[in-house]
């Protein structure tokens, strides 16, 4: 998980420089098309290009719905940014580790404890601010339209990692067949509201490192994440991605990193602390209530 929160910490400040030579439709372009290169060529070196072509349409069909999420999460986002302030924005964006857990537990019936319910606060809290550089004035809802993209593509997320992480399918074949849906559907989005246009060095390089860090490498870590027995941990865990974001502002675009940000990554550390905490109290219980039953067990055999 601290590699993935390296690789997703990275995104803002590379899909800042790359916006310096390419619009917001152009680099999903040529992301999601490097990365649907670069798992082919995986799929195709781990001879598993036959296992793809041996899913039944059944089985296409539903992963491929479930990529719909997946591209429309990157779409709604970046529609948002252009409405409303970054901060806003970047705010209602982490919602999603929110409602990741609310959908596991109405959805799919995972417990939610009340430790669980304070650790997801404590993240929540922690992540406004460092978005918000513990100023809560910055809170301001600008503009109705912009605020529902960005709460929108956070609940699409959402969806796509609750409903990734239920399937049965493989998860390389699933990641795979992911990227090639989003890739189809980012064709459209530039063929319909921007250009083709031949990037330059810094924006190939920038697209190339977006299409490794957050969607092939990326998309593996995340689901070996989810399908962890914890997965309120998990997204716990994925409300320190701003402060490795700032980190990564701060070695490469030269911006300050505040106390009051510093405050907000202690916080969420505090959440993740809790269920840490609550997780190692449980198993022990969970051990001596199964040993307890097997030796029931045991002493009524014994007694036959």
């Amino acid at each position: 998980m601290t590699v993935l929160l390296f690789l997703w910490g990275s995104f803002a400040a590379a899909s800042k420089i790359a916006l310096e030579s390419l619009d917001n439709y152009q680099i999903q372009f040529y992301m999601f098309g490097s990365a649907t290169l670069i798992n082919t060529a995986i799929i195709a070196y781990t001879g598993r290009m036959k296992a793809v072509l041996s899913l039944s349409l059944k089985d296409i069909s539903k992963l491929l719905l479930i990529g719909l999420p997946y591209y429309f999460y990157f779409l709604l986002y970046i529609l948002s940014l252009n409405k409303i302030p970054v901060v806003e924005a970047s705010m209602l964006n982490y919602l999603f580790p929110l409602f990741i857990v609310l959908l596991s537990a109405f959805m799919f019936g995972e417990r939610l404890t009340p430790s669980k319910t304070a650790s997801i606060l404590l993240g929540l809290v922690g992540m406004i601010i460092i978005v918000t550089d513990g100023n809560m004035s910055a809170i301001r809802l600008t503009d109705l339209g912009g605020d529902l993209l960005a709460i929108s593509g956070a609940l699409c997320w959402a969806l796509f990692s609750v409903f990734g992480k239920k399937s049965r399918t493989d998860q390389d074949l699933g990641i795979y067949l992911f990227t090639i849906t989003s890739f189809v559907l980012s064709s459209f989005g530039l063929f319909f509201f921007s250009n083709l246009t031949a990037p330059d060095m810094k924006g190939i390089g920038t697209t190339i490192w977006l299409a490794v860090s957050n969607i092939v490498l990326g998309n593996i870590l995340w689901f070996r994440g989810l399908r962890s027995p914890s997965s309120t941990l998990i997204a716990n865990l994925s409300y320190l991605t701003p402060f490795v974001t700032l980190l990564f502002i701060v070695i490469l675009l030269g911006e300050q990193l505040k106390t009051a940000q510093i405050g907000g990554f202690i916080v969420i550390l505090s959440g993740i602390a809790l269920q840490v905490a609550t997780d190692k109290i449980r198993k022990p219980g969970i051990r001596t209530e199964s040993r307890s039953k097997a030796g029931s067990k045991e002493q009524s055999s014994s007694l036959k």
